[in-house]
Formats: C-alpha cells, structure tokens, sequence
C-alpha cells in the first residue's frame, strides 16, 4: 500500500463522468476504508496523476480518447493493482497480459465488484506481509554477518591449544 498512509488508494480513469461518479459511489459501499485520490477522464491525465499520487489501485476503462487504458497500464509500475472497468469483452486477454487483477464489464454488478475487492484486499495485504517479512530480514542480515564474519575469523585463528598438545607429544 501506499507509504504515506495505511488505508489503500485508488484513482478511477473513464472518459464518461457518470461512470465515474458511480464506480465511485459502488466503491464507497463495498470498500469503505478505499480511499479515493483522484480521478481522470483520458489517458494522458491519468498517467499525470498516478505518477504524482502513485496509488495501491488503478480502476481503469480501456477505450478513451488519446491514449486507452491498456497504454497506460503498459506505462504503470507492476506494484500497482489493476482493475479494468469496460463495455468491451474482446480485450481481456490483452489486460491480463497487463497483470491485471481484473476486467469488469460495464454495468458493474456490485456483487462482481465485491468479488473484485476482496480480490484486490488479499493482495495489498500479502504484498504488505511480504514487504513487512523483507523489512525484518533486511534488518537482520547485519546481524547474521557480523556473526558471520567472527565464526571465520575464529575459524581462521589456529587454536590455542595446539602448542600443548605438540608440547605432550
């Protein structure tokens, strides 16, 4: 998730306001602790935005005006959570090959979205478990190096107790 806040971030892309403004009520419904940055109606501005905002998730229909929404999704950080949202079926595989998380056909049944959402929540969280188990190791490799370095240089020490067994001889 985002490293400002604890609670995921989204910005919507469609070129039709409505749209938007009912993916964003949906949203607030299912996913209230989702919290909306921003939205943008064309592809160009949504790449603005996400690369100044730099949200957990991006919902994003595919066929707007300038850029479509799988340009952008070409142009995005892996780190960020997918969701196309579209009339048109025919491009699904090609979103997929965009590690998409998923590709919602317009109208969005809420419990389709639901669906998505707890798709989209299992993932920030393990990607939050994973970067959280990196964190702890990362701190513990000075640690293990240290030690590290001190078994070799013990290692590497001739044991002082060889002179008296040579000596017993």
């Amino acid at each position: 998730m985002s490293e400002t806040t604890t609670e995921p971030t989204a910005i919507l892309v469609d070129d039709e306001a409505a749209v938007l403004g009912h993916l964003q009520r949906m949203l607030s419904e299912c996913w209230p602790e989702l919290r909306i940055l921003d939205t943008a109606q064309n592809g160009r501005e949504a790449l603005a935005k996400i690369g100044t905002q730099v949200p957990d998730v991006v919902f994003l229909d595919i066929k707007m005006p300038g850029l479509t929404g799988l340009d952008v999704a070409r142009d995005l950080s892996r780190d960020t959570q997918l969701v196309f949202v579209t009339a048109f079926d025919e491009f699904a595989v090609q979103a997929f090959d965009q590690a998409a998380v998923d590709y919602l056909l317009k109208p969005v049944a809420p419990e389709r979205l639901e669906e998505t959402v707890n798709r989209l929540k299992n993932r920030l969280e393990s990607e939050t478990t994973m970067s959280a188990a990196a964190a702890n190791q990362h701190e513990s490799l000075p640690a293990y190096w240290n030690n590290s370095a001190t078994q070799q240089k013990q290692r590497a020490t001739p044991y002082s107790g060889c002179a008296s067994v040579r000596e017993m001889k």
